[in-house]
């Protein structure tokens, strides 16, 4: 009682792209246009040819991810980033004032 169940996500940050496209009921044009980037560039970010390094953080709020969602992503891109800082923070905060 009192807990959301957390839907399990593909392991690799391509798969975890794909799912979060999908869910959000978005093309890869659509995505590309909100980012300012083409359909073939997410194509490549799904397929793990390129990684959204520059973007990740604009890319995942486009998509709706979860906290646990964008730590995910991060932690696949293996990077120390202001994102995963902002999350941890945020989840600690959230943690403490519980």
């Amino acid at each position: 009682e009192g807990h959301v169940p957390i839907e399990p996500t593909p392991a690799t940050l391509g798969g975890l792209l794909l799912h979060l496209r999908t869910r959000a009921g978005l093309t890869q044009r659509e995505v590309g246009d909100l980012l300012g980037v083409n359909d073939a560039t997410v194509g490549h970010w799904e397929a793990g040819r390129r990684a959204p390094r520059e973007v990740l953080s604009k890319l995942l709020d486009a998509l709706g991810a979860s906290d646990a969602e964008k730590l995910t992503a991060s932690l696949c891109l293996g990077m120390s980033s202001s994102l995963l800082t902002r999350v941890l923070r945020r989840s600690a905060m959230w943690c403490h004032h519980r």
